[in-house]
């Protein structure tokens, strides 16, 4: 049995649905960490007022 590899980057194969809302939080808050808010605002097409709110602050 040969087993192909899966060419999608890891985060289109999350299913945020599936996972629980701590998880969705810490993917969230390592994503704004790492990116920046402003970068974060612009690909997931929130407002910065979104942003702020799903951060909790």
């Amino acid at each position: 049995m040969v087993v192909m590899p899966d060419r999608r980057e890891w985060w289109e194969a999350v299913d945020p649905a599936r996972l629980r809302e701590d998880a969705r939080y810490r993917i969230l808050r390592r994503v704004v960490e790492k990116h920046g808010r402003k970068q974060v605002v612009e690909l997931a097409g929130v407002s910065r007022v979104t942003l702020w709110r799903l951060l909790g602050h």
